[in-house]
Parts: structure tokens; sequence; C-alpha cells
């Protein structure tokens, strides 16, 4: 077997041929798959771009939730801090009103005292105006003031020595260079011979 140089050349042409088109086939679906691999890639890239924006808004989202709740939680402290100042003032307030019930009660039974003895004094004042009157009734009343008076003076007499010797002098003769005795004087007469 014999072949000619044209017969090996024909062949070898058409080997590499088949090797080319077998390669162009190739070559044809890798590009093809590269497309649809750069196709899927920008698709991939878009979604994710999508899906960051999405993230971005949802963090954003959340910052102004967090926002929102630190407010709300301020606002919440500020409004219990102002609810147990009321709190404080309003047991304040009631101690006030009970004390001042107390008070009023308190001053209401004063002047319903007052209001008795007010009306035992003008019973007393009629009757002194009736006593006094007439000249011998004015008398007895001088002579009883009279005697009230010197019984007043008594008692402050009293008083006064009482506080006196309760005092004392603590033991001492002398007390700020005077003696705390009372002077005796004795005079004797001795008549002339």
């Amino acid at each position: 077997m014999k072949f000619s140089k044209g017969f090996l050349l024909t062949l070898l042409i058409l080997f590499l041929l088949g090797i080319a088109l077998y390669f162009a086939v190739q070559f044809i679906f890798v590009k093809r798959e590269n497309v649809n691999l750069v196709s899927n890639v920008e698709s991939l890239q878009s979604q994710l771009e999508i899906l960051d924006k999405q993230q971005e808004n949802i963090l954003q989202e959340l910052q102004q939730q967090k926002q929102i709740n630190q407010k709300l939680n301020q606002d919440n402290q500020s409004l219990k801090d102002s609810l147990k100042f009321a709190e404080e003032r309003l047991l304040k307030l009631e101690s006030d009103i009970s004390q001042a019930q107390m008070t009023i009660e308190e001053l209401n039974t004063r002047i319903s005292m007052l209001k008795t003895e007010n009306i035992a004094l003008k019973e007393t004042a009629d009757k002194l105006k009736a006593r006094l009157s007439s000249l011998p009734e004015l008398k007895k009343a001088i002579k009883e003031v009279k005697y009230n008076i010197f019984c007043a003076k008594v008692e402050i007499r009293k008083r006064l020595n009482q506080q006196g010797l309760q005092e004392g002098n603590r033991g001492y003769v002398l007390r700020d260079g005077k003696s705390t005795y009372k002077t005796k004087v004795k005079i004797e007469v001795i008549p002339a011979p």
C-alpha cells in the first residue's frame, strides 16, 4: 500500500481540517459558555448590587429604628422621672392637705371655745354693768379689786423669795466680792453715867 503524495497530502489536509473543525466547534462551545458565564456573572453582579442596596436600606432603617427606639427610651425615662416627681409632689400635697384639715379642725374647736367664752364674757359684762350701776355695789367692787391686787402682790413676793432660796449661792459666803448673808446691825444704847 503505497499511497501517493497527493493522497497523503489530502489526507493530512483533511485530518488538519478535522482538527481545525473540531477546535472551531470547541471554540464556539467555549465561547458560548463564556458568554453565558459572563451574562450569568453580570446578572449575579446586578443582583448583588440590588442586594447591597437592599442591605444598605435595611441598615439605614435599622439605624433609624435604633434612633427612634433610643429617643422613645429617653422620652420614657423623662416621663418616668416626671411621674415620680408628680407622685412625690402629690404625696406632699396630700400631707399638706391633711395638716391643713387638722389645723382647720383645731381652729374650729378654738373658734367654738372662743364663742362660748365670748358669750360667758358678755354675760359677766352684763352682770358687771348691772352691779356697777349702783354706788354701793361699785364700792364693793373696788374693795374686791384692791384685795385681789394685794393678794397678787403677796403671791409675787412669795415666789420671789422662793426663787432666791432655790438659786442660793452654792455654798459660798462671798459672791462677786459681796457677802451673801444679810448684814445685821446691832445698836446698843448705853446711858451716860
